[in-house]
Order: C-alpha cells, then sequence, then structure tokens
C-alpha cells in the first residue's frame, strides 16, 4: 500500500506544483516567503534566500492540502513527505529565477482569468466581483499591485513548466508514422576524398608556413605559467579546538534566548469550504442547529482534515489565525472568504504555548554555543591572517604561526575542466592567483565551496610566448601539406560525383567508399539538415556534395530504401510509447538539474523539528 501511495503522491504533488501556488502562500499565510526579512537560512537559490520559518509555513500549507488517507499513512513529520515538498518548493525558486532571466511577460488577462479560475469565493452571480477581491486584499494586508505581481510571477514559472512538459501523447497513427520515418533504413554508399592519396611534390616556402603559423598561433602558444604558493583553512580547523561549556553559560543562553524554545500554541481543527457565501451560510446554519460536522462533510463529500495535525498561528495568513484562535474548543466559526472559497472551521483539540524545559532542550544549546564559538575563530583567524598580511609577514611565517599546510604549485590559467572543490581547478582561486603581480600576497579570500577559505602568492610569472619558428618548421609543413591535399581533393569531387551520378562503376584510389546501412533513429553521424535531404534522395541517385568541414567534402548515393513492415511497425510504435510514458518527468527533471546549474541551489537547515 505505502508503494502505491508513494506513486499516487508524486502525482498529486506534481498536480499541485503546476497550480498557482502564490494563492497558498497568501491563504496559509506564506507571505514571507514574499516579502519578509531574512533570517536563520534554511537554503538559497541563486542569490536569493528563503529562511526556515518560510521553509515551515510553505510545508504545513502543503500538508494541510493532501488528502486524509495521505495524512494517516505518512503524518506531519514524515522525512519523505519533507524531502518532496522541499524539492517542489526549490524548483518552484528555480523556475522564479528562470523566468526572470528569461524576461517572461505576462498580460492582463491571462491574470484575471487565472484569478477567475482559482479563486470562485471572487465571484458574484457567476461574474468577478472586484470589491471582493479589494476586501479580501485588505484584510490580507497586501496590494493589489503586490499580489497581481506575485501571480504574473506564478504563471511566467507555468508556462516554462508546461512549454518543456506537455502531456498530450501522441495518437497511434501518427505514431505509427513517426515510427516508420525514424526505423527505416536507407543503404547508402559515402564517397570521401582520401586526401591522403594526393602526392604533394612542391615544398613549402617560409612565407608559406609562416601564413600557416598565424591561422594556427593556438596550436604553438605556450600558456603563461605562475610559481605560487598558497595556504587553505576552513570552519573544521577552526571546529578542532574543543572548549568545554560551563552551566553557567548553558543557563544564560537559556534566559537569553528563551524565545527559540518556546512551543506555541497549537489547534487542531476541521474545515469545510465551499464556492459561494449563500452555499456555505445554509450549511453553518445546519450545523448550528445541531449537525455534526464530520457527518455533514461527508454528505457533502468534503475531507475535513481529521487526521491532521495542530498546527500554530504562524501556519495562518494573520486574518484566518485571528478567526481559528479565537474559538473555543468545539466551537464553530462563521464561514470566512478565503482564495479557495468561503471555509467554516471547528477547533477539536487546543494546546497551550509552554517553554521546553532546558533539560530537554540542553543538547541543542550546546549545538549552537558550539557553532557560534567555531564560527567566532574562524572569523577571528580570517581578521587574524588579514592583519599579518597588511603588515608583511611573509604568507610561510603565516602558515606557520597558524599551523597551516603550505602549498606550492604551477598553474595555467586556461585548464581543459574546472573542479570548485579542487582548489588547482576553482575559477575563484585561479582568477585570484592570475590578477595579482609578481611576488604580491592576495588578502584572504572566501568563495570556496564548504566555507573555505585561502591566501596565495604568486612567486614567478612565465609569460606566455609563441614557439620559435624554426623549432616548429616541421609541424606547420605537415599542417600546410594535408591543406593542399584538401585542396587537391575538393577539386575532384565535381567529376566524380557526374561520373557517380551516371552509374559509372567507379573505382579511384583517392576517394574512399564506405557502404553502409542509415536510419534516422540510431543515425549519429550526420547533421539534421544532411541527414533529411540523404532521406528525400531518390534510390539510385546521388545527394549534392557536402561540407563536413573546411575543405572537407563527401557526398552519398542511395542504393536501396528499405520500410518495416506492420508487424515491425507495431513492435516499434510500443517501444516508443513506452519511452514517452514517463517522458514528463524525466524532461522535467532534466529541466531542474540544468537550472541547478543556471542558478546555484544551497543548502543551510532545512530540518523540521519542532512540526
Amino acid at each position: 500500500m505505502l508503494a502505491a501511495l508513494r506513486k499516487s503522491l508524486n502525482h498529486i504533488i506534481t498536480k499541485i506544483f503546476l497550480g498557482l501556488l502564490v494563492l497558498t502562500f497568501i491563504l496559509w499565510g506564506v507571505g514571507d516567503i514574499l516579502r519578509g526579512s531574512k533570517t536563520n537560512i534554511a537554503f538559497k537559490v541563486g542569490n536569493v534566500e528563503y529562511t526556515k520559518s518560510e521553509w515551515e509555513k510553505f510545508y504545513r500549507a502543503q500538508f494541510d492540502r493532501l488528502g486524509d488517507e495521505y495524512k494517516q499513512v505518512y503524518g506531519i513529520n514524515s522525512k519523505e513527505l519533507q524531502d518532496l515538498f522541499l524539492k517542489q518548493l526549490i524548483n518552484s525558486a528555480l523556475l522564479k529565477e528562470e523566468a526572470k532571466r528569461l524576461g517572461i511577460s505576462i498580460g492582463d488577462d491571462a491574470v484575471k482569468y487565472e484569478i477567475i479560475n482559482n479563486m470562485p469565493g471572487l465571484m458574484r452571480d457567476g461574474k468577478f466581483a472586484k470589491d471582493l477581491l479589494t476586501d479580501f486584499l485588505k484584510k490580507m494586508n497586501i496590494s493589489e499591485t503586490f499580489f497581481i505581481e506575485k501571480i504574473r510571477e506564478e504563471l511566467a514559472q507555468k508556462v516554462l513548466v508546461e512549454a518543456i512538459s506537455s502531456s498530450n501523447l501522441l495518437n497511434n497513427t501518427l505514431l505509427e508514422q513517426i515510427t516508420q520515418a525514424l526505423y527505416s533504413k536507407r543503404e547508402i554508399e559515402i564517397y570521401q576524398p582520401n586526401i591522403y592519396y594526393f602526392d604533394v611534390k612542391s615544398e613549402p616556402t617560409d612565407d608559406e608556413l609562416q601564413k600557416v603559423l598565424e591561422a594556427n598561433k593556438e596550436l604553438f602558444t605556450v600558456p603563461e605559467k605562475r610559481a605560487v604558493t598558497f595556504f587553505k583553512f576552513n570552519l573544521e580547523d577552526a571546529d578542532k579546538v574543543q572548549e568545554k561549556i560551563s552551566q553557567e553559560e548553558l543557563e544564560n543562553f537559556y534566559k537569553e534566548r528563551s524565545y527559540l524554545f518556546v512551543l506555541p500554541e497549537k489547534r487542531k481543527f476541521l474545515k469545510m469550504v465551499f464556492a459561494d457565501e449563500k452555499q456555505a451560510k445554509l450549511n453553518y446554519d445546519k450545523l448550528i442547529a445541531g449537525g455534526d460536522f464530520v457527518s455533514l462533510a461527508k454528505s457533502l463529500k468534503q475531507e475535513v482534515g481529521l487526521n491532521s495535525q495542530a498546527m500554530s498561528r504562524d501556519g495562518f495568513s494573520e486574518d484566518v489565525a485571528n478567526i481559528i484562535f479565537s474559538l473555543k474548543q468545539n466551537e464553530i466559526s462563521k464561514p470566512i472568504i478565503t482564495p479557495f472559497g468561503w471555509c467554516i472551521f471547528k477547533v477539536i483539540d487546543i494546546v497551550p504555548e509552554f517553554i521546553q524545559p532546558m533539560e530537554v532542550v540542553k543538547k541543542e544549546i550546546e549545538r549552537q554555543i558550539t557553532e557560534q564559538r567555531c564560527y567566532d575563530r574562524y572569523l577571528k583567524k580570517i581578521q587574524d591572517i588579514e592583519r599579518d598580511i597588511t603588515q608583511n609577514i611573509p604568507i610561510e611565517a603565516i602558515a606557520a604561526s597558524y599551523g597551516l599546510k603550505l602549498q606550492t604549485a604551477i598553474i595555467t590559467f586556461d585548464i581543459p575542466k574546472h573542479d570548485e572543490k579542487n582548489i588547482l581547478q576553482n575559477r575563484v582561486f585561479l582568477n585570484t592567483a592570475f590578477s595579482i603581480k609578481e611576488g604580491v600576497t592576495s588578502g584572504v579570500i572566501s568563495s570556496i565551496p564548504d566555507s573555505e577559505s585561502f591566501v596565495v602568492k604568486v612567486n614567478k610569472i612565465e609569460p606566455s610566448y609563441v614557439i620559435v619558428f624554426d623549432q616548429i618548421k616541421d609541424k606547420l609543413a605537415v599542417i600546410w601539406k594535408e591543406g593542399v591535399q584538401k585542396k587537391m581533393a575538393v577539386s575532384v569531387m565535381n567529376s566524380v560525383r557526374e561520373r557517380v551520378a551516371k552509374g559509372e562503376k567507379f573505382v579511384e584510389p583517392g576517394i574512399k567508399i564506405t557502404k553502409k546501412f542509415l536510419s534516422i533513429n540510431s543515425n549519429k553521424e550526420f547533421n539534421t539538415e544532411d541527414l533529411l535531404e540523404i532521406f528525400n534522395t531518390p534510390v539510385n541517385q546521388v545527394t549534392r556534395i557536402f561540407e563536413a568541414a573546411p575543405d572537407e567534402q563527401f557526398f552519398v548515393k542511395i542504393l536501396s530504401a528499405q520500410k518495416l513492415s506492420d508487424t515491425e511497425i507495431k513492435k516499434a510504435a510500443k517501444q516508443e510509447a513506452a519511452k514517452l510514458n514517463n517522458l514528463q518527468d524525466i524532461i522535467l527533471n532534466d529541466y531542474f538539474l540544468h537550472l541547478q546549474k543556471v542558478h546555484k541551489v544551497k543548502l543551510y537547515d532545512v530540518s523540521l523539528p519542532n512540526l
């Protein structure tokens, strides 16, 4: 059952994700995500930080939207649920940043359409009522400009998602036609000059070799090299010092920051949602007359959240919280307008606010004190090293005084691949080392992953240079000769093509002939334009001469065309259909992986221990 629920849950979360998240934010008081101050950071996307409070409010709001069967199986403290919803929130943040980068614009009509379709509580007599929106935003303490702008942002994200994950699957006829095109084969001959067959009897002059050198200078340039000395350190180095925490320190921390350990009042409640005020009042009257909340909800086929967890005031917007937290136990609220319609709440349990005893939170206090000490030592080390550098103390002496390992290396700026965690392949390190003069020591640079800092000194600079002409004449001559051979080969291709097109049996040592079978599905050799021309060329005819590269040409003769039988088509079509079944998830996952490279994601503290 758990496996089935998990699969279904993933589907539900995808549907929620494609919906208008901004309405969830506003209804449940997650507006801080959109406008609040940033303290106690949970994660960061690009340059935008998200706090633990924002993440917790979002999680509570999304958990409340799940059906009771999921809440019973998972529970609000489910690590699996937290991981799924965290991924959802991060993906939404990634889309927001990408939409900004691409400059996606949403018109007024699209915003109005979205409000009408997602906020039935703002309709009167089947029409959108502007005054209801104004009243709603006033209660939520949100300006209309702010609200509209956030919906534009969400719709821009929706445009991105729908553009890359259209769920319209191909019908069988079209799928079979595409399969025939993908899997049908052409038997072909590829005619390509063998440049090494053409003999070059002359020798290049120095002027010709100089021209080759100018055209290929990067092949014969030795890059600038720098001999550097450096050391690095991080938070872990500062953490090696273990200091005992006194009882007095623990008690003072607890007294000064007791607010950190307050568990706020929580309330467990039931709710029903109605499309219009008339229906809400009608059913409210039934409840006041003695109707049972759960029985009435079931008769209306509504989920009331019977097994949901108790929630604090922070889990709601101020307007909704004021209603729920003013009720006594078992008391029912009057209908209240929300973005999702008219709601009726019933409080079924109240958990009073209380401060957790020091004995319960002692380990957490010790952890916070230890982390703060560690960070303070780390910052002090940075400040002390910066002071030593400004006093012109040698880098060797600085490293020795702090017990840090001094390393040397010879580096070049242009490397095949960067690795941010390998300091010698780190962009920041290389940019720093190549931006200072010989004999100069950098300041403390703290832009390496995992809170790692470094200091680097450039000992010697060896400028880039082009290798002496006389030392590379032989290599230049080889390049010159290949260029001449390519030109000789190209000059004969037109006559060769004409002879092949006439059906002549062609045997020429200077022309390489390759016979093979080709299908669109398995092609790895030809670009799309050339491939389409090959498949559009009739049997026994030849294509035009293709340019494979400068001074490199080939053409193709079609020997036969082989189509799939009906049985083969149906079999191959089933294979393609199976690939399409999970295509939306695959595309989305790949897209979000791509966005994580464009807009860096960094996790800090995403734990939710006090739900």
